[in-house]
């Protein structure tokens, strides 16, 4: 804030002379007369300031890309069989499994003041489970491999202005396509191809970078629906086991208003 006084005529302080109100010595005579002056900003001056202001986040469209640092798991595996007498009464020995993954989220929207909604697309990382149905006599080993990716609705609400950060709840629902390749330790593999609703719940905080450009960071859990694995081993043993698919991650993002 500039409280310099400047003379109209010449848009200069007179010399020697200090303007009451007046905070150190940070800015020249020029910009401060600008701003309380005759003397207007430059176009150069003027487009560096507009450049500086950040647009606010309403009724404007926007482009969102995110990396993510998640947690990706296979969990509450359970034998489902129901063809083989003998291997209905094995039990799974290894019932979730769990890995790291770096990948990718793209997404377009719409904001208003206080809401905001989009459309993503996220990564998932291909995922590979080995286990075996145990207490009975063989024991069958299971190899599996999961993929797919996930197409999200999102809904943000800002319930929270601090300084320069906006913070906001995040709510996803969407669809999950899970993709599985099983296969027993004898036989080939059999491909299950199957879409399963998804949904999830986050918090984050999003803040101005310069103009048109933000960067947040969001913390969410998602639910990534169930995953069936089938597989056969060609002499009559079918064995099926289902699963579910989570991820819990950490997204940095930059967002773009159009």
């Amino acid at each position: 804030q500039a409280l310099a006084r400047c003379e109209p005529s010449v848009a200069k302080n007179y010399p020697g002379y200090i303007p009451p109100d007046y905070y150190g010595n940070g800015q020249t005579d020029s910009f401060r007369c600008a701003i309380n002056g005759s003397t207007d900003l430059s176009s150069l001056q003027q487009s560096e300031r507009d450049e500086l202001i950040p647009e606010k986040l309403s009724n404007r469209f926007f482009i969102r890309l995110g990396a993510n640092a998640s947690s990706e798991g296979i969990t509450k595996i359970k034998n489902k069989s129901y063809y083989d007498a003998l291997a209905i009464q094995g039990s799974v020995n290894n019932k979730s499994t769990k890995t790291a993954s770096n990948n990718i989220e793209m997404a377009f929207g719409y904001t208003w003041s206080d809401f905001a909604i989009d459309l993503e697309w996220l990564s998932v990382k291909s995922m590979t489970y080995n286990g075996a149905l145990v207490n009975i006599t063989p024991v069958i080993s299971y190899f599996t491999t999961v993929k797919g990716d996930a197409l999200l609705g999102n809904l943000s609400w800002n319930f929270k202005d601090m300084y320069n950060f906006k913070f906001y709840g995040l709510m996803s629902l969407g669809i999950s396509s899970n993709q599985t390749y099983s296969r027993l330790s004898t036989g080939s593999a059999n491909v299950i191809k199957k879409k399963t609703p998804a949904f999830g719940l986050g918090l984050g905080a999003r803040f101005n970078l310069v103009s048109k450009l933000y960067a947040d960071m969001a913390v969410r859990g998602l639910f990534l629906g169930s995953a069936k694995f089938e597989a056969a081993n060609g002499a009559g043993r079918y064995i099926i086991l289902e699963a579910t698919r989570t991820w819990i991650g950490v997204s940095a993002r930059l967002m773009w208003l159009i």
